[in-house]
């Protein structure tokens, strides 16, 4: 099945491959950058199914002409980045943003250094969510970098962050995402990092030293570390609480076959313990495929009909149909039309697939999913938090409004209607900025609105660093609470 073309492609430590050269240490000329700004604008215009459901016309002209304005001197590509990344937030559209990934490339080839952990803003402090450092343990507060104060550094590489709609919440929580591979774009890291913490109970800073790694090392680490990493899929019961928790932290990641093998197989023994008390953790999961979603649902809609997307308005663009020719070419059309003529969901790739350049159209999915053996009928609730994205805050949107339970953590990272997706790569002409545009709009129902607001929480969790510190889950403590009473 077919549906998985709404993608938030915002892989901040992602590795990956080379996407248009830039010389990190050039300065670019101002007619050059004038230029690039005005690429961007049209192909956006190309490309981008609307572009003006969270902005007016006039704000996106506005922002594009104020961008211009304020470039009157050369920039190096990491300061037009971050016009780059302003300028594309008019849209609040995550996935109409910088290419993390491909942006860093230059970086990489340059043979920068970066570290090996990741950071979270927990009561106005940079806290460690994760190391990979014996010295520096989850839930110091990480104040400064080779001298350098990180609020400033933070503040910087928001410039690169994104909105869905009005998801504040989410805009600080892909900050943090991007800060421990952006922080080497704009501070100073090296292969020995002197950095100031404190860690909770001390009552002194301590000053530790920090190995960086060039990309290669990086990627070697995290491949050693693999097999003693939390999978991306994972049941936990708690017999004694009567509670599962089935954390899903990507809809893209392993095989759709490991995926749904690991649901029927989630929910038999669900059923076969007797639980009826289940928690979906969607928390960092920053979307992937929609088929995924709509399996998931099958199990816990209670047999109620799931049919998501309900629909997707997708634009053709050159850029657009040239990649649905390199991975869908026009045989592949003909021979899926001939051989599953009843298949909703092909067919209407297929058609979408071959609209012409410039065309745009509404398809309309009305066949909804079979229910599995195993369908879940306890009690449900679904974890979030704000890099709960794409896929996620669909999913989040569909629990909310099929009123499936509560939902706990924080806002995630989009409205309740739907999102964007299927974004196509380009790459500016003279600076190789790499960009990524939505080329389709996903809404899980008929009703056209498109309100910003996130999707709030039932119950908002506020953590703290002692949480971290402790390695104690705020969310599920609030749960069990929930629980008991």
């Amino acid at each position: 099945m077919i549906k998985g073309i709404a993608y938030l492609i915002l892989f901040f430590c992602s590795l990956g491959s080379l996407f248009g050269q830039a010389n990190v240490d050039s300065l670019y000329q101002v007619v050059d950058l004038h230029e690039d700004l005005d690429q961007l604008k049209e192909k956006i215009i190309e490309i981008h199914p609307n572009p003006f459901v969270y902005c007016s016309e006039d704000e996106f002209n506005e922002a594009f002409s104020l961008s211009k304005a304020a470039i009157t001197e050369p920039m190096t590509y990491s300061e037009f980045g971050a016009v780059i990344g302003r300028v594309l937030r008019v849209l609040h559209d995550s996935h109409t943003s910088i290419n993390f990934g491909n942006y860093m490339n230059p970086y990489r080839e340059a043979g920068s250094y970066f570290l090996d952990l990741a950071v979270w803003t927990v009561e106005d402090k940079l806290i460690v969510r994760s190391s990979y450092y014996s010295s520096l343990p989850i839930g110091a507060e990480i104040i400064q970098i080779n001298g350098q104060n990180v609020n400033p550094i933070h503040a910087r590489v928001a410039a690169f962050s994104v909105y869905e709609g009005l998801s504040i919440t989410g805009f600080n929580r892909v900050n943090d995402a991007l800060f421990s591979s952006f922080c080497s774009t704009i501070g100073d890291v090296g292969r020995s990092n002197k950095i100031l913490v404190h860690i909770p109970g001390d009552t002194v800073l301590h000053r530790l030293t920090l190995r960086g790694y060039k990309s290669e090392q990086l990627k070697e680490r995290r491949k050693n570390r693999a097999d003693t990493e939390p999978s991306v899929f994972e049941l936990d019961i708690n017999e004694e609480d009567d509670l599962a928790v089935l954390k899903i932290g990507s809809f893209a990641q392993k095989s759709s076959r490991s995926y749904s093998k690991f649901l029927k197989k989630s929910f038999k023994e669900i059923q076969e313990k007797g639980i009826t008390n289940l928690a979906i953790d969607l928390r960092y999961n920053t979307g992937g495929s929609s088929a995924r979603v709509e399996e998931l649902f099958t199990y816990i809609s209670a047999g109620n009909d799931v049919m998501i997307p309900a629909n997707i308005i997708a634009k053709q663009s050159k850029e657009s149909a040239k990649r649905f020719e390199g991975r869908f070419n026009r045989f592949s059309r003909k021979l899926i039309r001939f051989l599953a003529p009843k298949n909703e969901d092909l067919q209407h790739f297929t058609a979408i697939a071959d609209y012409e350049i410039g065309h745009q159209d509404t398809v309309y999915f009305k066949v909804p999913e079979k229910s599995p053996k195993y369908v879940y009928q306890g009690e449900s609730f679904l974890l979030i938090n704000g890099l709960s994205g794409s896929a996620s805050a669909n999913s989040a949107g569909i629990f909310r409004s099929m009123d499936l339970g509560l939902i706990i953590g924080e806002p995630c990272l989009g409205p309740i209607n739907g999102t964007w997706g299927n974004p196509i790569g380009v790459s500016l002409d003279n600076t190789s900025m790499p960009v990524l545009i939505a080329s389709i709009r996903f809404n899980t129902n008929n009703s056209f609105i498109y309100r910003p607001q996130p999707v709030n929480p039932d119950i908002q969790v506020e953590w703290t660093q002692d949480h971290y510190f402790t390695k104690r889950d705020a969310d599920l403590e609030a749960l069990l609470r929930i629980l008991k009473d």
